[in-house]
């Protein structure tokens, strides 16, 4: 399937999740409220980093080695499978013995509903797994129908728990675990028709697997602490009500991030089937096209967000727009920084991205302990904008001392770009 076919089907699909994701936001913060939407995710919070720790990089792995065919499906999914079970319980059995450290550090916290979230160890890395195999075969249909599903399963369990029910927190923490489960349980259903999972692992593919994700591992792993431990720091310094505020700015920014998420899982499969040059000419147009998108979306998003914040979430939320300000110079950095991450992936330079990773996060974690005890949510919007234009400077730095690029390409609009977007929205076939 076409590069740009794949690329609009995923964006679209994002796009639904979009829509998924606002309304469950909506309904979060009109139900819970900011201290209660703060509650919820520094509870959902945990399971997320856990899960992204015990990955250790297998779910790259997966859509590498299947796309390369260095690695058969069938091998990749008996791994995955057995190390959900080893990875997925040992995580969860962590969770629990170092809860009461978390409780300190967070009294508000209820106690029994983070013993309950911490069984989404295991349904989320059985997701990610699923997920990435879909990926890697270029099976984007049922690739976007898990990434659909998640958030439709939680969506309607919340109606029933939270809305019928009254369950309120609980409701939504149990409406969270139930969309993992559904589509990690219906991923697996689907795939297994199609693979037969392959137990029969030898020495030489652990090493293989583990030699390939232990270098993406730590990339990752402070990647995605990057985008959510300042979470943690905002409730440690400030409060629940204020995680709930700075939870919404965050969920509106990330919709920004979600046409490069969507160009980058196409790319990373796509690059690893062509040679450096198209892999370079290929690099350089999306670039221009992620960059000038997304400079438009947040113009407009500045225009609207106090309306947007105000119909969709209610008054009391309105804090969140400083917060959501302070995060649009960094939502063009790290939309940039995903799809060069996505290259740099490709051309077996692993060691890159977690080097940058970690400079980016280091800066972000010592911004956020200065700014937010001075000023707030915005501190942690600021330091998180500034640590993301830093990856990105990294990231361009590598791009000029490693391949030959026209910059002025990349930055300078022009009037192809209107026949690109013509061609897109009419479900082209390829880039012209």
């Amino acid at each position: 399937m076409p590069f740009v076919k794949n690329s609009f089907i995923t964006f679209s699909t994002r796009l639904v999740i979009f829509g998924l994701q606002i309304i469950i936001g909506l309904l979060l913060a009109r139900l819970l409220g900011p201290a209660g939407r703060g509650q919820y995710a520094l509870l959902i919070l945990v399971p997320s980093v856990a899960t992204v720790i015990f990955n250790f990089g297998v779910s790259s792995a997966n859509a590498y080695f299947v796309s390369s065919g260095r690695v058969k499906a069938e091998k990749m999914l008996g791994i995955s499978l057995l190390l959900t079970v080893i990875l997925g319980g040992t995580g969860i059995l962590l969770m629990n013995v170092l809860a009461p450290v978390y409780w300190k550090l967070y009294p508000t916290v209820s106690h029994p509903l983070f013993r309950v979230v911490s069984v989404g160890v295991f349904f989320m890395l059985l997701f990610n797994y699923i997920i990435t195999i879909f990926q890697g075969r270029t099976d984007f249909r049922r690739f976007n129908g898990m990434n659909v599903l998640n958030p439709l399963i939680f969506l309607l369990a919340f109606l029933g728990l939270v809305m019928v029910f009254q369950l309120n927190l609980r409701g939504a923490v149990i409406a969270f675990l139930s969309g993992y489960a559904a589509a990690a349980l219906a991923g697996l259903v689907v795939l297994l028709k199609t693979v037969r999972p392959d137990f029969r692992i030898s020495g030489p593919d652990v090493k293989k697997l583990f030699g390939f994700s232990a270098h993406v591992a730590v990339g990752e792993i402070v990647t995605f602490l990057n985008y959510r431990f300042d979470m943690f720091l905002v409730g440690y310094f400030l409060s629940p009500k204020a995680v709930g505020f700075y939870a919404v700015a965050v969920l509106i920014a990330e919709t920004l991030w979600y046409l490069s998420s969507s160009v980058g899982n196409v790319l990373l499969p796509s690059f690893g089937s062509m040679d450096k040059d198209a892999r370079a000419a290929l690099l350089q147009k999306t670039l221009h096209h992620i960059l000038w998108i997304s400079i438009f979306m947040i113009l407009i998003l500045f225009l609207t967000d106090k309306w947007i914040i105000n119909s969709l979430f209610g008054r009391a939320f309105l804090p969140s727009v400083t917060a959501l300000r302070g995060l649009y110079f960094g939502v063009i950095a790290l939309s940039l920084a995903k799809i060069i991450s996505s290259y740099i992936l490709a051309e077996g330079k692993p060691n890159v991205t977690k080097n940058i990773a970690i400079a980016g996060f280091t800066l972000n974690i010592l911004l956020n302990i200065w700014w937010i005890p001075k000023i707030g949510i915005l501190g942690a919007a600021l330091a998180s904008s500034i640590a993301y234009a830093v990856m990105a400077g990294f990231d361009f730095y590598w791009l000029k001392r490693n391949i030959r690029m026209n910059w002025k390409l990349i930055m300078i609009p022009s009037m192809d770009d209107f026949r690109f977007y013509k061609n897109l929205l009419s479900g082209s076939r390829g880039m012209r």
